[in-house]
C-alpha cells in the first residue's frame, strides 16, 4: 500500500511539472490572456466529478497545450503577414507592449514620457523615428486619445475636398509642385524603402493625404501598404494628375543622374 500511495503522489507531482511549465511557456510566449489564470485542484483521491487529481491536470495541461500551440500558429500568421514583427524577439514585443500601453486612452503629450529603450527598438523598423511621428501613429490607431484643440491626425477624406475646392478657386495650381512637396516626397520614398516599401505606396500616400505631414504619410503608408488594389488605384490616379506626373519624372531623372 505504502509503494503505490508513492506511485501516485510521483504521478501528480508529475502533473504539476508539467501544468506548471506549460503555463509557464505560454506565458513567455506572449499569450495573455493566461497571465491572471487560476484554478483550484481538489487535493482529494476523488473529486465531485468522480475523477481523479491526476485526471483533472492532465486536462487543465492539455488545454494549456493547445492554447500555447493555437497561439504560435497565429503569431507565426502574424510575422509572416507583417514582416517588421521579425526585426524584435518575444520578449521585445512584450516589452514594446507593455510600455506603449502605458499612454492608451490618454493624450499625445503621454508619449512624451516613453523611455528611450523603445525608440531604439523602433528604430530597425523605422529609422528616423521620433515622438512627432510615434504621436501620429498611436493617435491613429486609437492608442492616444486626441487632445482638445489638437489635430495630430488630418481628416483625409476632409483635407481631399477641401483641396478640390481649392482647386476650383485655383486654376493655376497645376503649374508646378512646391519645392516643399518634393523634399517631402524624397524624404518619404527614402524612409519607406528602408521598411521595405515601394516608391508606389510612396505616391499613394501623397494623392490620398494630401498637405499631410511627412509623420502622417507615413502613418498611412503603413496601414495600407499591403493593399495593392488600393495602391495601384492610386498609382494610377496620380499618372493622370500633372502634379504628380511630374513629381513622378523628378525622381526618375533624379535616379538616372548618377548614371551619367
Amino acid at each position: 500500500m505504502f509503494p503505490m500511495f508513492l506511485l501516485k503522489l510521483n504521478q501528480i507531482l508529475q502533473c504539476v511539472l508539467r501544468l506548471a511549465t506549460v503555463y509557464i511557456s505560454l506565458c513567455n510566449a506572449g499569450e495573455v490572456s493566461h497571465l491572471k489564470w487560476k484554478h483550484e485542484f481538489q487535493c482529494t483521491p476523488k473529486l465531485t466529478t468522480n475523477r481523479s487529481l491526476i485526471d483533472d491536470l492532465v486536462n487543465e495541461s492539455e488545454q494549456m497545450e493547445q492554447c500555447l500551440q493555437h497561439w504560435k500558429d497565429e503569431l507565426h500568421a502574424k510575422r509572416l503577414r507583417y514582416s517588421e514583427l521579425n526585426h524584435f524577439t518575444t520578449q521585445q514585443l512584450l516589452f514594446l507592449r507593455r510600455k506603449l500601453a502605458i499612454v492608451q486612452g490618454r493624450g499625445p503629450r503621454a508619449v512624451d514620457g516613453i523611455p528611450l529603450e523603445v525608440y531604439n527598438l523602433l528604430e530597425s523598423v523605422l529609422p528616423g523615428i521620433d515622438p512627432a511621428t510615434l504621436k501620429s501613429v498611436l493617435t491613429f490607431c486609437g492608442i492616444c486619445s486626441q487632445e482638445d484643440g489638437q489635430d495630430i491626425i488630418r481628416s483625409y477624406s476632409a483635407s481631399s475636398k477641401r483641396q478640390r475646392s481649392d482647386n476650383s478657386d485655383r486654376p493655376k495650381l497645376l503649374k508646378e509642385v512646391q519645392p516643399s512637396n518634393i523634399e517631402i516626397f524624397q524624404s518619404l520614398v527614402a524612409k519607406l524603402e528602408l521598411i521595405g516599401y515601394s516608391e508606389e505606396v510612396a505616391i499613394a500616400a501623397m494623392i490620398s493625404c494630401k498637405d499631410a505631414t511627412e509623420a502622417d504619410l507615413i502613418v498611412w503608408s503603413v496601414q495600407n501598404g499591403n493593399n495593392k488594389n488600393l495602391i495601384s488605384a492610386k498609382y494610377l490616379e496620380a499618372q493622370n494628375d500633372p502634379r504628380y506626373l511630374r513629381l513622378m519624372d523628378k525622381d526618375s531623372t533624379a535616379a538616372r543622374e548618377p548614371e551619367r
